[in-house]
């Protein structure tokens, strides 16, 4: 969801966050699944020294305990990652749910309001309008309408400044993450070439 472009209400409204938590249910289950299998295999490749007892049978364990290692680093990492994309999820879902309450209360609201891209809540009518309209109270309907123009506003640029912090933060959250990667887990997660003096 990050993107250069300034977020915009009809961007944020035309989402459909539900991928990201279903991303964050797959990272769970991922996150499981790799610290058992880890601990099956570690537990088989330590106790083989009975019938593997030499130099190479060494080796093996050893390595086999510094992939155990990567392993379950790598299901912290995901179990991280989950957590963080179900929070997202969350803060950025709320927000919208605000952005989209909001807008509708303006759009029916009695003063004629719309909502600018940007979160601003204006009126097709100016005050004066709205003074004659409304008139003896004229001025105090006016205070009124400014009134609820400013709050429904408020609310409307707080919770889209949410979403940028949470989508600008998230993103950096997740790059952190993948720099918590074993080196041995980063480097098949980059395309190397066949060449080796392209390597």
């Amino acid at each position: 969801m990050t993107t250069p472009e300034p977020l915009t209400i009809d961007t944020v409204l035309s989402w459909n966050i539900e991928p990201v938590g279903r991303t964050a249910d797959v990272l769970k289950t991922l996150s499981a699944d790799i610290e058992s299998q880890a601990d099956g295999a570690g537990r088989k490749i330590a106790g083989s020294t009975e019938y593997f007892d030499s130099d190479a049978g060494n080796a093996a364990r050893t390595k086999g305990a510094a992939d155990r290692g990567d392993s379950f680093a790598t299901a912290d990492v995901l179990e991280k990652m989950s957590v963080l994309a179900a929070s997202l999820k969350t803060t950025i879902g709320d927000a919208i749910e605000v952005i989209r309450d909001k807008k509708a209360d303006a759009e029916d609201s009695r003063w004629d309001f719309f909502v600018t891209p940007e979160g601003d809540v204006r009126s097709h009518k100016s005050n004066m309008e709205t003074a004659t309209t409304c008139a003896p109270f004229g001025m105090a309907a006016v205070a009124i309408k400014e009134a609820t123009a400013f709050n429904l506003a408020s609310s409307i640029k707080g919770a889209l400044s949410a979403i940028r912090e949470a989508d600008s933060e998230g993103a950096e959250s997740f790059a952190r993450l993948l720099e918590d990667l074993a080196e041995t887990v980063k480097t098949q997660l980059v395309a190397t070439p066949d060449d080796p003096y392209l390597a």
